[in-house]
């Protein structure tokens, strides 16, 4: 009887211990954590704000919907600093987000590192990706809704361009990546330094020349 009893709760028992073993798996450390849903938990609150009174909502949809939400990025991906933290609320100073980790043609200096940010007007406030290009809800620029979409480059650059229309957009937003030095651009460039140098010579040899020859005719 207890050999009968034993063959029938068989099959029962394997599968506890499957449960059991997948249960474990499920919860090892090694199992990837959603990182974007721990920091929801918080951040989807409409009302919640850091302790400087700024804005901290993050709309999960908007988020879902923008393009580093397609790419399936990670919260933690931009704010590197929260890696390393495991007890929530976290502190209220994080590191900035630069984005030359991923962008590194567009962001290679400063947080951003875009548009004219050696310009000395623009030292103490460089432009930085997300004045254009928006926070968690950035968009291709192909699409309508985006901010850097052809149609609505005008207002986006009149947020701090007074006036500026259409044609005012078509220019150069992002600084160019510096030219190889053998390559076509380069070796223009390369000749032009020279010939800059060489007529800048001949112009200050020409100066002297006549200012030699004033002299002797006084």
């Amino acid at each position: 009887m207890e050999r009968d009893e034993a063959l029938r709760r068989g099959p029962g028992l394997l599968l506890a211990v499957l449960l059991s073993f997948a249960t474990a798996f499920a919860r090892s450390p090694s199992a990837p954590q959603d990182d974007n849903r721990t920091c929801l938990v918080c951040h989807s609150d409409a009302e919640l704000e850091s302790s400087a009174g700024t804005p901290v909502f993050v709309d999960p949809e908007l988020f879902a919907a923008s393009v580093h939400g397609r790419a399936g990025a990670a919260c933690v991906g931009c704010h590197a600093d929260l890696k390393r933290v495991e007890d929530f609320p976290h502190a209220p100073d994080l590191e900035a987000v630069t984005c030359a980790g991923c962008h590194k043609d567009h962001g290679r200096a400063s947080p951003g590192g875009v548009h004219g940010t050696s310009s000395p007007r623009l030292v103490a406030r460089p432009v930085l990706c997300k004045d254009c290009h928006g926070y968690h809800a950035a968009l291709r620029s192909s699409d309508s809704r985006s901010t850097v979409h052809a149609a609505n480059r005008p207002a986006t650059c009149a947020k701090c361009h007074s006036g500026a229309g259409a044609n005012f957009s078509k220019g150069q937003v992002h600084e160019l990546a510096p030219a190889a030095r053998w390559s076509p651009a380069g070796i223009v460039r390369l000749v032009y330094r020279i010939l800059i140098g060489v007529l800048t010579a001949v112009f200050l040899a020409y100066i002297g020349a006549d200012l030699l020859r004033w002299r002797r005719e006084q």
